[in-house]
Parts: structure tokens; C-alpha cells; sequence
């Protein structure tokens, strides 16, 4: 009888423990498939683009966003995370126009340095003029697609009614910066700045008026807000400002002529002529 009881209670509890066994081997099967079946995809980041671009536009970090690529996108056509960062497109420029939500492909942008880039900043109907500045000094943080108003400083000339003042002119506004040359540091003699030159998409008819704006004064710029185009010296307001005109004080006095009377006579002789002054007796 004991013996029967000791086989019972053995088979029992090797029954129990094959029992235990198998529904732990079968949890951790289950689990094991539920983990791998919960396991998200690697989600692959591009860059769209937040607003509408047109060809000629410069990147910006306002202007694009991190979005997951659709699932029908290849990675290898777009500008990824795993490919590039925000930082290595400073300077990027459109080579066509490109919509709200796209998303940007490596064939849509040109880098500064790589072929192309310049001609891409110029934009349609544009000429690239290099045009010496002599306050670019003064902003050196300027790039390529800023824009600036060009300003023309000259001496009257002495032919004209303000002769000897000072005059100032806009000759360009909103003009786009296609490059900056020089390094404005000191000039070879280490005492003189050197100067700088910067390269302008002007119009055609432009590249004449800065042309002979060089031969008669002094260039300058001044840093205007981002705009779609340049504005040609032709549709601006043709008003130049001399020194009197802003500071009444330094309009100098008009010269006394004195008449002392001599007057030049034309005297002919056969073929010969002579000139002799002659006085009305005045002294």
C-alpha cells in the first residue's frame, strides 16, 4: 500500500513539473514573438520642405523641417539625416522650384564651391559684376544672397551749378550678392585697408551705370532687407543730395564778379587778327 501511495505521489509531481515546463517554454515562445512583432521599423528622416522655393533661392534652417519619409520614397533619391546635416547646407541654393511638403532631393540644391553654384544665384536674364566697395569693411558678415543698396559718393563738378559739394546718389537697391571677394585686411604697405569688391547680379543696363559710376566717385553699400529682385537704377527716383541740399548752413556764398571795365577788341588787318583790351578809363 505504501508503495502504491510513494508511485502516486511521484507521478503526480513529475506530471506537474512537465506541466510547468511546458507552459513556461510556451510563454517565453509566445513573448518572444510579440516582442519581435512589436518591434517598430527604423524610421528614415528627411528633409521637406516647409514653405513654397523658386530656382535661385538660398537655404535656410526657417525654411525645412526633419520628416519621416514616406514609405514609397527611396532614401537614396532625398537628402536624409543619415546623409547630411542642416549645417553642410549653409549657403545651398535652389536649382528649381520646389513646393510646400516636398521633400528635397540631392539633385534639387547646389553648394557653395561645387559647378553651377554662381549661375544658380544669377538668376534669369542676370549679369554677375564684380564692383569695388569701399565701405565693405564694415560688414563682415556679409554672404552670398544677402542684399544690399548701392550708393554712389562724388565731387560736383565745377561745370555745374553746385559746383564743389559733395553729392550722394542710390544707384541700385535690393541688388543680390553673388560673392564676396578680397579679405579686407591690412593693404600691402600694412597701413591702408585694403578693399574689397563684391560680385552683383545686376540687369544688363545696370552693369553700364555702375560702369561709369566707378569713373566718376566712390561706391558704397548698405545692407537692405531679402526682396525678390533687384530694383534697377532706371526705376528709381533720379534725386541725388549734395551737402547743401541736406545741410543748408554749408552752401557757400556765391562769388562777386568785378567789372573793371576792359573789354577785348577784335581788330583785322587784311588776313591778320589781333586782340587788344582796351579800358574805359576806370582805375
Amino acid at each position: 500500500m505504501k508503495s502504491f501511495i510513494f508511485i502516486l505521489l511521484s507521478a503526480l509531481f513529475l506530471g506537474s513539473a512537465a506541466y510547468l515546463g511546458n507552459m513556461f517554454l510556451l510563454r517565453g515562445e509566445d513573448g518572444g514573438s510579440a516582442v519581435s512583432a512589436a518591434a517598430p521599423a527604423p524610421k528614415i528622416l528627411a528633409l521637406r520642405l516647409t514653405t513654397d522655393a523658386g530656382a535661385g533661392d538660398m537655404l535656410s534652417k526657417g525654411m525645412v523641417e526633419w520628416r519621416p519619409l514616406a514609405e514609397a520614397g527611396d532614401p537614396r533619391h532625398f537628402l536624409t539625416d543619415a546623409m547630411t546635416a542642416l549645417d553642410k547646407l549653409e549657403g545651398a541654393v535652389l536649382t528649381r522650384a520646389v513646393g510646400k511638403g516636398q521633400y528635397l532631393e540631392a539633385t534639387h540644391i547646389l553648394r557653395p564651391g561645387e559647378p553651377g553654384y554662381f549661375k544658380a544665384l544669377l538668376g534669369e536674364g542676370m549679369r554677375a559684376r564684380p564692383v569695388e566697395i569701399g565701405n565693405l569693411d564694415k560688414f563682415a558678415a556679409l554672404r552670398p544672397g544677402d542684399r544690399v543698396d548701392l550708393t554712389l559718393t562724388y565731387r560736383v563738378p565745377s561745370q555745374a551749378p553746385k559746383a564743389g559739394e559733395t553729392a550722394v546718389r542710390t544707384l541700385l537697391e535690393n541688388a543680390r550678392v553673388i560673392e564676396v571677394q578680397g579679405t579686407g585686411g591690412p593693404g600691402d604697405t600694412g597701413v591702408k585697408p585694403a578693399r574689397r569688391s563684391l560680385v552683383l547680379a545686376l540687369l544688363p543696363a545696370d552693369v553700364e551705370r555702375v560702369s561709369l559710376a566707378e569713373a566718376i566717385g566712390d561706391l558704397s553699400i548698405a545692407l537692405a532687407g531679402s526682396g525678390p529682385e533687384a530694383k534697377s537704377g532706371s526705376s528709381i527716383q533720379p534725386v541725388a543730395f549734395s551737402a547743401s541740399d541736406l545741410f543748408p548752413d554749408l552752401k557757400p556764398l556765391p562769388v562777386p564778379v568785378v567789372d573793371d571795365g576792359a573789354r577785348a577788341v577784335r581788330i583785322m588787318r587784311g588776313g591778320e587778327i589781333t586782340v587788344q583790351t582796351l579800358n574805359d578809363g576806370r582805375d
